[in-house]
């Protein structure tokens, strides 16, 4: 079952501070905690793989699909 409403979303990267537009399902919005921009999140999957933290691929695939500039 796919997610029924898609929405345009200034969003602010919870890291440096840059603003941003993620289209975003609109069913996802209240599980979303933090957003990162396309830099920030490469550097955080850097950090928690030598961290040793382990990651779901579903959030990671979010993670990976944030930073869509406008």
């Amino acid at each position: 079952m796919g997610c029924k409403k898609y929405i345009d979303k200034i969003v602010t990267c919870s890291h440096c501070g840059r603003e941003y537009t993620e289209i975003l399902c609109e069913e996802d919005l209240s599980s979303i905690v933090a957003f990162f921009c396309e830099d920030c999140g490469k550097n955080l999957e850097e950090v928690l793989e030598k961290s040793g933290i382990a990651i779901k691929p579903s959030n990671m695939r979010k993670l990976r699909n944030t930073g869509q500039s406008d």
